[in-house]
């Protein structure tokens, strides 16, 4: 007997098991999708990767996403992105978005409340690490490392 389950659009037949876990049927599936979407997504050995940049910010501006992880910098001191919209709108819903800082001196403050839902402000400095997602309104913060 198998069940299906339908993911993206197609339905996986897959055996029924007490453990009705993904399985390697859809993990695979997965992880081709993953592959046809960003051949940079997962390595040869299937491992995750995040397609990453690093975004020099200046006082007041908005960062725009261009890839999954953006490693924040500032010059000439620390600087805040704007406080009406600090990241400007994701174009999924679902869509993630990892933050990390560069620099302990030369931070980048994100406020909350601009175009972000945030446990507060976040300060990136130097091995910080934030992580949002996009819910359709603001970009919500699922984890930060501090």
């Amino acid at each position: 007997m198998a069940i299906t389950q339908s993911l993206f659009g197609v339905d996986y037949h897959i055996p029924e098991t007490r453990n009705r876990s993904w399985g390697p049927t859809v993990t695979a599936a997965l992880l081709n999708l993953m592959k046809a979407e960003d051949a940079s997504a997962v390595s040869p050995d299937n491992s995750l990767v995040l397609p990453n940049t690093t975004s020099t910010m200046t006082a007041s501006s908005t960062l725009t996403k261009t890839r999954t992880w953006h490693q924040l910098a500032a010059t000439g001191g620390p600087v805040t992105l704007s406080t009406v919209t600090a990241i400007a709108d994701g174009s999924t819903v679902g869509e993630v978005l990892v933050l990390s800082g560069t620099n302990s001196v030369d931070t980048v403050t994100i406020p909350d409340g601009a175009n972000t839902e945030l446990n507060g402000l976040w300060t990136a400095g130097e091995r910080d690490v934030l992580v949002l997602v996009w819910n359709g309104t603001d970009w919500f913060e699922l984890w930060r490392n501090y």
